[in-house]
């Protein structure tokens, strides 16, 4: 099977409407949102034009997504950064952030150790059981934040061409753009 064939194209209609060619039926944005969460590759495409607009229309998710989260938990200069440095910055800033929550672990260690000496101070434990008890969750939390590491790292060097790809399209579509209008004026300069 190739790579063409396990993407699902969704169709947008002029009156925004948007079709799922796979199911055959219309779907709404947070529907389209839900197969995305689900790990579903998505190519989103101007009926019309057959303009690839997959970028813009995951764009429009975000916006209505930001309007759901509360006040304060997306800072603007985030925002501000991802709009000008492009989608390679978004997926450092998702890098930095679970990096940053793996390193809670040494949190998760102290209430673990809390936990332990409470057990221990009410008889339910012996010293020996709390050190192997503590040290036995903790080097699963260890495995479990390195294989979740691991795993946002390979998710990151997959998405990285892709945001890549995107960029190099939008940037040949601009060209044309620009081509056209050149033509426009040369027609309008000769005509004049």
């Amino acid at each position: 099977m190739d790579l063409e064939s396990m993407i699902r194209v969704i169709k947008k209609y002029t009156n925004r409407r948007l079709y799922d060619t796979c199911e055959k039926r219309t779907i709404t944005l947070e529907e389209l949102s839900d197969l995305i969460r689900r790990g579903v590759e998505v190519k989103v495409v101007d009926n019309k034009t057959g303009e690839d607009i997959t970028a813009h229309t995951l764009s429009q998710i975000l916006a209505v997504r930001s309007k759901e989260c509360k006040a304060g938990s997306v800072s603007s200069d985030v925002l501000r950064e991802l709009i000008q440095r492009g989608g390679v910055v978004m997926l450092d800033l998702i890098k930095r952030a679970m990096l940053l929550g793996i390193g809670t672990i040494d949190l998760a260690r102290e209430k673990v150790e809390k936990m332990a000496d409470e057990l221990v101070k009410r008889g339910e434990m012996s010293e020996d059981e709390r050190a192997k008890f503590v040290k036995d969750l903790m080097e699963r939390a260890q495995k479990r934040a390195e294989e979740f590491k691991n795993k946002v790292d390979e998710s990151v060097e997959k998405a990285i061409p892709r945001f890549m790809r995107k960029r190099d399209e939008q940037i040949a579509e601009l060209g044309k753009k620009i081509d056209k209008l050149i033509e426009r004026i040369e027609r309008l300069e000769r005509s004049a």
